[in-house]
């Protein structure tokens, strides 16, 4: 009696036809995924097989979560991310949903992505730019920051002291009128306590 020939599973990888940027995975026949060459180039060569289907998409998760790790320790050593806009540049990659989760619960549980230490780094920048807490609120977001109390996080980092030194150094660098002071410190963002005693004390030339 002839043995009856078991079935294998065999991952590759190819170029997509349509799309330069991208790479079709490929179990047999069947295309998997398509995923970024410029996070997936190094399995380009690669071919793998495995007695079950489950051991292959095992193997190429595995594959996917390192290679997404990888590509966000990179981003993390140009700048720092808070995790909604990391999490958006893995998506671009086409990295699977459940890969970046794992890869985001383990840069939070590393601490290489603290959204509160970014947060204040961001408020402090932005406040050397001349822009005033309820200006970066909007700026904030716009970065799609999931953050309790934000406004309140906000409120508590960019302290009047901070707002006083951001717009003495604004007028140092910018001619204002003095009649339209007021109006340009508003549209910058600044609280209006705080604007009202700037006016006063370039009224007053101090």
């Amino acid at each position: 009696m002839q043995k009856k020939k078991t079935q294998m599973f065999t991952i590759s990888f190819q170029y997509a036809s349509n799309d330069k940027k991208a790479i079709q995975v490929f179990i047999n026949d069947t295309l998997e995924k398509v995923v970024a060459k410029s996070i997936f180039r190094t399995l380009l060569k690669t071919t793998m097989t495995f007695e079950t289907k489950q051991e292959a998409e095992k193997w190429l998760y595995e594959k996917e979560v390192r290679l997404a790790k990888s590509y966000a320790y990179f981003l993390l050593s140009l700048k720092n991310y808070p995790s909604s806009s990391l999490q958006q540049k893995l998506q671009e990659k086409h990295v699977s949903s459940p890969a970046i989760q794992e890869v985001m619960n383990h840069l939070h549980q590393s601490k290489y992505v603290n959204d509160e230490k970014w947060l204040e780094s961001f408020v402090d920048s932005q406040l050397k730019r001349g822009w005033g807490p309820i200006a970066i609120f909007f700026k904030v977001k716009q970065k799609k920051i999931n953050m309790l109390n934000l406004q309140e996080k906000i409120a508590k980092i960019a302290t009047l002291e901070k707002q006083q030194e951001a717009i003495n150094s604004l007028m140092q660098k910018q001619k204002i009128d003095p009649q339209k002071l007021a109006l340009k410190l508003r549209q910058k963002g600044f609280d209006s306590s705080v604007v009202a005693q700037v006016v006063v004390d370039s009224r007053l030339g101090r």
